[in-house]
């Protein structure tokens, strides 16, 4: 697992926010999220534009080397209260990579990203920041706690070569 601080610049970021904010007003771009290992309440996704999609690949290229070689599928996703991930790996991903979007996240509000590392079987935790970037491409195991008071906003990507 690789971990990045602000990972997009700030003009980046600032437009995916935009976009984010847009799409929440628009009810019908959001869909519920299905996935064998989603747990609790619903986690709803909505496509990037794939105007979006290009400037975030574009972006990405400085800590994703293979980036512009994977087919790249993103989406903005809302973790509501009660919803998270119980533990899997990715299989089949070529990568997956998780921006958080929330401007403040205190610790009390849950969705702690959680993985064991490959290398020494250790359990490790991030709480989510904004701009952070979680780069799973090893397919480690992990897992999101459940979300507890307000919405945590992310960006997800998935690459396949």
């Amino acid at each position: 697992m690789r971990v990045v601080e602000n990972a997009l610049n700030e003009d980046v970021f600032s437009y995916c926010k935009k976009e984010l904010e847009s799409r929440l007003q628009e009810k019908e771009s959001w869909w519920v999220s299905e996935g064998p290992y989603y747990t609790g309440s619903d986690i709803m996704a909505s496509r990037i534009l794939s105007e979006t999609t290009q400037m975030i690949t574009n972006e990405l290229k400085r800590n994703i080397r293979d980036i512009s070689k994977c087919n790249v599928s993103a989406k903005y996703m809302i973790w509501q209260p009660n919803s998270g991930i119980n533990f899997h790996n990715d299989t089949g991903k070529g990568y997956g990579i998780t921006i958080y979007m929330n401007d403040v996240w205190d610790p009390d509000y849950g969705g702690w990203f959680v993985w064991q590392d490959n290398n020494t079987q250790e359990w490790k935790t991030i709480l989510p920041q904004r701009n952070l970037m979680v780069v799973n491409d090893i397919q480690e195991f992990h897992s999101v706690t459940p979300v507890s008071q307000q919405n945590r906003f992310t960006l997800q990507i998935w690459g396949r070569k």
